[in-house]
């Protein structure tokens, strides 16, 4: 005859004392220390259904090692390990998956900037006959109860004069678990888990699910830890994303809204915020480096000289030119490329000057010229009536738009770069 509740031979399950309750000399009977370490039950919570001595109650509880291993501890959940649990479906399975390798411990990270308080970690235990925590601070509905002894898997007893509830999730609650000061691990019992929340628990080797009994919905995902099974619920990685973007926002906005390159540089982002926070798009920085969009390059093609030239004047500068000159106009042919540039003393000259190159082309080069652009200046503008008469195209550009006049606004950037080289190469002075 073998019991299966308390694994000894000599008895039958119906008449173990774990189920009838213990008798009274049950407690003068001579201990070996490997009994006393067992850790069964003696009398449930409320004393049993039979008599005890005294008046305090015993449950067992699994004791917990510190988790070692740090391949155990970062093992990734793959799609190798679906094997393990049967009656998900694809999408379940990758929000199983997604939350069983989320990141819980980048919280603590989060915390040293905002000072939260962060979600404890608890410990799926199949050995425990009550859920069990330390941290009298996370129970609410905290009541007084009759002295209950706990008994750890090492034999040292407890004593639990509290208990309260403890919030898992937006929809489940722990009961009745027992506050015991100074343990060191939350224990859920998975025993008492399922018979208060109608839940199922599929094991695997690195992972267990819990599921709804009837919904058959994910209430939450335990990933193995060593030798142990750390429970996670779906608020709790929620809260965690959700603080790492505060986290990294603060930080964002306190450093004058840098690049995500340059905010992957602190240690504190670089541990905490993963690749989808920091490419998620920030309306400030949008607004305050936003730029205009590039012009495309014009596909207007001439097919002979002075079809179309690009005309500009640069000026005044600062300094005048030993001749006195202050502006220079430039005069770019679209066909060839070819540049004339002429140096004028006033702003004033620049129509003349035009007048006497369209004069030139005509002389020296026996065509004329069809379309003149340039952007809104007066020296232009004053030409329309002389373009009428010459047959003359003039084009000119949107106010505040150079770019559409890009050809010749180039080359004076190029003409310029290279009249610096060469000054600063000679050392002569700025007249120059």
């Amino acid at each position: 005859m073998f019991c299966k509740l308390c694994n000894r031979a000599g008895h039958s399950s119906d008449s173990c004392y774990g189920v009838i309750g213990y008798p009274e000399w049950w407690g003068d009977r001579p201990r070996s220390s490997s009994t006393s370490s067992r850790g069964r039950v003696r009398g449930g919570s409320n004393g049993g259904a039979g008599k005890s001595r005294g008046s305090t109650s015993y449950v067992n509880a699994s004791g917990v090692n510190e988790p070692t291993g740090y391949a155990a501890a970062n093992y990734v959940i793959t799609d190798n390990d679906r094997d393990g649990v049967i009656g998900f479906s694809d999408s379940q399975w990758k929000a199983i998956k997604n939350l069983l390798n989320a990141n819980t411990s980048k919280v603590h990270e989060s915390e040293k900037l905002t000072g939260m308080y962060s979600f404890p970690s608890w410990i799926m235990d199949t050995g425990a006959t009550h859920h069990l925590t330390g941290q009298l601070e996370i129970l609410t509905d905290v009541k007084d109860i009759q002295p209950v002894g706990i008994v750890l898997a090492d034999g040292r007893q407890r004593v639990s004069v509290k208990e309260g509830s403890v919030r898992l999730g937006p929809n489940w609650t722990l009961k009745s678990v027992y506050y015991v000061d100074g343990f060191q691990s939350n224990l859920i019992s998975l025993c008492q888990l399922m018979d208060e929340n109608r839940c199922v628990v599929q094991l695997a080797d690195h992972f267990l699910v819990v599921q709804d009994r009837t919904t058959r919905t994910v209430i939450g995902v335990s990933k193995r830890k060593g030798g142990t099974f750390l429970f996670r619920s779906l608020e709790s990685v929620t809260s965690v994303e959700v603080r790492d973007e505060k986290s990294f926002e603060l930080w964002h906005q306190r450093m004058g809204h840098p690049s995500a390159k340059v905010d992957g540089l602190l240690p504190v982002i670089s541990n905490v915020v993963s690749s989808e926070i920091l490419n998620k798009a920030c309306d400030i920085c949008l607004r305050a480096k936003q730029t205009r969009l590039s012009f495309p390059i014009s596909e207007n093609k001439t097919k002979r000289i002075f079809d179309l030239i690009h005309c500009d004047l640069w000026g005044p500068y600062r300094t005048p030119t030993h001749s006195g000159a202050r502006y220079f106009l430039t005069i770019v042919d679209d066909y060839s490329r070819g540049v004339w540039l002429y140096l004028l003393n006033e702003k004033s000259e620049a129509p003349n000057v035009l007048k006497n190159f369209i004069a030139m082309t005509e002389r020296q080069f026996e065509t004329q010229v069809k379309v003149i652009r340039s952007d809104n200046g007066s020296e232009f503008v004053s030409l329309n009536e002389f373009f009428k008469k010459q047959g003359i195209v003039h084009e000119t550009s949107c106010v505040g738009t150079p770019q559409q006049n890009g050809r010749v606004e180039r080359k004076h950037r190029h003409i310029l770069n290279i009249a610096r080289a060469l000054r600063f190469q000679a050392n002569l002075p700025i007249e120059f």
